[in-house]
């Protein structure tokens, strides 16, 4: 695996994988993902491109793995029922303590689109708006602005690059 760009000690995030994940949830999730047919509908997840199934099952786990952790994960509870307001805001704060806002908006707006795919008849709007006013509210923590290249640079950058590969081309 290879480091990204901003951390010399890169740890990949502690999550439970699908397989380790309780066995409701389990089955919930694996109802989420079919496919509906003229007669009825398909799940909730079905409608997510790839990526970002993927990366709602991954930031679902990771909250299964704080449950697991905390020793708060009941296999026998519904995925709903693990859901509370104070447990929420705990979440919350281990989040912020170790991640970017932006990166705990989406953790937190993830978490609510994996619970609307478990338990589709409960209402989840409220997480939702929960990410949204956190996403009004994160401020970045890297200028990237400073790193942006006038469009200038990138096209002599471009061109130089294409007369390189002509040269290889023809040299070939």
């Amino acid at each position: 695996m290879t480091k990204p760009h901003w951390s010399t000690t890169y740890v990949p995030p502690a999550r439970l994988k699908l397989d380790e994940w309780p066995e409701i949830d389990r089955v919930r999730w694996a109802a989420a993902m079919i496919p509906g047919d003229p007669f009825r509908h398909g799940g909730v997840a079905v409608k997510w491109a790839p990526p970002t199934q993927r990366h709602v099952e991954h930031c679902y786990g990771r909250f299964l793995y704080w449950l697991n952790v905390r020793d708060e994960l009941d296999p026998l509870t519904p995925p709903g029922a693990r859901i509370y307001d104070e447990r929420l805001n705990s979440y919350l704060k281990h989040l912020q303590g170790s991640k970017s806002p932006f990166t705990v908006q989406n953790e937190i707006q993830a978490l609510g689109m994996a619970l609307r795919a478990l338990e589709p008849a409960l209402d989840w709007k409220h997480i939702g708006r929960a990410a949204g006013r956190l996403r009004t509210r994160a401020k970045p923590v890297r200028d990237k602005r400073s790193r942006l290249r006038p469009p200038t640079e990138l096209m002599d950058l471009g061109q130089s690059l294409m007369a390189k590969a002509d040269e290889m081309g023809a040299n070939l």
